[in-house]
Formats: structure tokens, sequence, C-alpha cells
């Protein structure tokens, strides 16, 4: 009993690569075409963060590497591989969108930027065609350039935070300097 326990735990249970990677494509594009872009055209606009913060902050960023774990034959592992990394997107895609202080937000202000008035504003989709292997490739190639954007936009929030505290912390200090002297 406890060897055909072994042999069916060796036994893939990933049975549909094909609609294994559709979904994730389906995933990849919702959390990029409706919740990371136009969060950062969003704070964009509202003067938060501007694509100048974001260059700057990209330079300081490294370029993600090509992962290295999956077997390039094995197309389970580098399925298995591809939804651990959309699951880390995902979630890296809803702290940035959390409120900040001075700009609360909820996800439906992110209508207009979405494009869901107006077809203009729609944010383009890939083509997600070709053969499997095809397909795999480009959707890592995609989440790697996907993350990196992710994780410039996080890295640039994190220092509009910390200068907006160094900020005020700089302003308070003038206030209690200015308390002080009244005192004296």
């Amino acid at each position: 009993m406890a060897q055909e326990h072994s042999k069916q735990a060796a036994h893939s249970h990933m049975h549909d690569f094909k609609g294994h990677i559709e979904a994730a494509e389906a995933d990849l594009e919702y959390w990029r075409t409706k919740r990371l872009e136009p969060r950062l055209i969003q704070l964009h606009r509202r003067g938060v963060l501007t694509f100048y913060d974001l260059v700057r902050t990209a330079a300081a960023c490294p370029d993600p590497a090509a992962p290295t774990t999956a077997v390039a034959h094995d197309i389970e592992a580098r399925v298995r591989a591809l939804e651990d990394c959309l699951d880390d997107y995902i979630r890296g895609t809803n702290l940035i969108s959390l409120d900040g202080p001075g700009y609360p937000s909820v996800i439906e202000d992110t209508r207009k930027e979405r494009g869901d008035y107006d077809d203009f504003f729609r944010i383009a989709k890939p083509p997600h065609d070709g053969a499997l292997e095809e397909r795999i490739a480009r959707l890592e190639h995609q989440l790697r350039e996907y993350r990196h954007l992710l994780d410039v936009f996080t890295r640039a929030l994190l220092l509009d935070q910390l200068r907006c505290q160094h900020a005020f912390l700089q302003q308070r200090a003038r206030e209690h300097v200015q308390e002080v002297s009244i005192l004296t």
C-alpha cells in the first residue's frame, strides 16, 4: 500500500497544461491592465508619483534575472513556476493598491485609467497565441518585465513615503524649536 501511494505521489496531477497557461495569461493581463498600470497612471495624474520618479527609481533597481529553477524541457515545472510567480505578482499588486497617506483610493477610482468609460484609454493586451512552449516562454518573459515594473513602482512609493515622513519630521522639529524659543 505504501509503495502504491509513493507511485501516485510521483505522478503529476496537472493534466491540462494549455488550460493552466490560458488561466495564467488571463490572470496576468487582468492584474496588469485593471490593477497595476491604472494605479500607476492614477497616482501620476494626482501628482503623487511622476514618471520621472519611476525612471530614477528604475536606475537603482536591478533587472530581474531569468528564473533558473525550472528545467527548460519540464513543462509541468515551468507551469508551476509561472503560477508561483503570478501569485507573487498578484500579492505585490495588492500591496500597491492600498491607500497611502494623502491619497486615499478605492479600486473603482481607477475606472477612467482602465478605460472602462472610453475605449481610447483602454490598456492594450498582447496576443496570446502560438504553441504551448512559445506561450510559456512569452509568459515567463512578461512576468519578469511586469514584476520589474511592480518592483520599481513599489520602491518609488516607499521612497515617496520616506520623503513625506522626513518632511513632516523636519516641520515638527522646526515647530518644536519655535515653541522652545517662545518659552525661553
